[in-house]
């Protein structure tokens, strides 16, 4: 099942019509980390207006439940479209992790 949510985050990038809008966004990859029940769906990206910063965005495939939860990657990288918003280019990006992701 988490190769399956991997893959269908993958597939909806190919196109991706709703980040067109960001000029110089770049999807790194898109990942499962961790295992039943508490396995995550990763995005990693860059973004031209923060140099040399790879950013991560994550949320569980699985409701406390057992059942599979849907969501749409768009909702992973709600920080691009608050950030587009602000323009608040005062405000620094969080730490990197020990992978040097960011993450938001």
């Amino acid at each position: 099942m988490e190769r399956r949510a991997v893959e269908e985050k993958q597939a909806w990038l190919r196109d991706a019509p709703d980040l067109r809008g960001f000029e110089g966004f770049e999807i790194v990859e898109i990942r499962a980390h961790g295992e039943f029940p508490r396995t995550e769906i990763q995005a990693l990206f860059r973004w031209s207006r923060y140099e040399g910063m790879l950013f991560g965005r994550k949320r569980w495939i699985w409701n406390p439940d057992g059942s599979y939860a849907t969501f749409e990657v768009k909702d992973l990288l709600t920080f691009l479209v608050l950030d587009q918003r602000s323009r608040r280019r005062d405000l620094p990006p969080p730490e990197p992790d020990d992978e040097g992701i960011r993450w938001v």
